[in-house]
C-alpha cells in the first residue's frame, strides 16, 4: 500500500544565467508574464523521497535518495509577480534512486 510522501532537497547550488526575452514556445507555462524575462539556471541537489508509514520503509530510514547533479531549468515571473523556477537533471531521474532506504537529511 502506498502512503503519503515527504519531499526534501539537501545540497542545493544554483547558478543563474543571462536572461532572454520571452518566446512562444514558452506558453506552455499558463501562469508566465510574457513582458519579462526569462533566466537559464544549472546546479546540482540531492531529492529525498521520504515515505510515510509504508511498507519496506522502517522509520528513522523510510528515505529514497536521488543524486541530480547536472540539473538545468529556469526561473520566471508570473503574473503575480512571484518568481517561479524549475530545475531537473533528466539522466539523474533515468538512473533512479541513488539509495534506499536512508535516514531523511537533518
Amino acid at each position: 500500500m502506498m502512503g503519503p510522501k515527504l519531499y526534501l532537497l539537501e545540497n542545493i547550488q544554483v547558478e543563474a544565467g543571462k536572461s532572454r526575452p520571452f518566446l512562444e514556445t514558452d506558453r506552455n507555462f499558463t501562469d508566465i508574464d510574457n513582458t519579462e524575462p526569462i533566466y537559464p539556471i544549472r546546479g546540482s541537489y540531492d531529492w529525498y523521497v521520504c515515505h510515510i508509514n509504508e511498507v519496506g520503509f522502517p522509520p528513522g530510514k523510510n528515505c529514497t535518495l536521488y543524486k541530480e547533479p547536472s540539473c538545468t531549468g529556469f526561473c520566471y515571473k508570473t503574473t503575480f509577480g512571484d518568481w517561479n523556477c524549475t530545475m531537473t537533471d533528466r539522466a539523474a531521474i533515468a538512473r533512479g534512486p541513488e539509495k534506499l532506504p536512508v535516514a531523511p537529511p537533518k
